[in-house]
């Protein structure tokens, strides 16, 4: 699965620093996607919305790129009866295409009981 953001016209080259900029300006289009489904975890996980940020960017190849990122989420102990915070980090890569950066997203929701059988 892919999630892009067209780029202004005429910023067919960016540096590094350029697209990290871009990046973070379109954190609120990106949130729901790079942190996706925290079920996996548990039912009680929750991302604590606007705690995502970009901490590196890196050129692998000519339109290849990594980004490495990390956010908060909390999740409620019942048997405790308190709310645990955690931070995560994550890394994925997308390209540059010149009209758009395309990451490559993982769909990690959870499955159905019919995708299960």
């Amino acid at each position: 699965m892919q999630l892009c953001i067209s780029l202004p016209s005429g910023k067919a080259a960016l540096s590094v620093s350029d697209i990290q900029t871009l990046v973070d300006a379109n954190i609120p289009l990106l949130e729901d996607t790079l942190v996706g489904n925290l079920s996996y975890y548990s039912d009680n996980a929750r991302y604590e919305t606007g705690s995502l940020a970009v901490t590196q960017v890196e050129q692998l190849s000519e339109h290849l790129y990594s980004m490495t990122y990390r956010y908060r989420w909390t999740i409620f102990n019942g048997c405790l009866d308190i709310d645990a915070a955690e931070q995560s980090e994550e890394r994925i890569t997308f390209t540059h295409s010149g009209s758009q950066i395309c990451f490559n997203t993982i769909d990690n929701s959870r499955p159905s009981p019919s995708d299960e059988l």
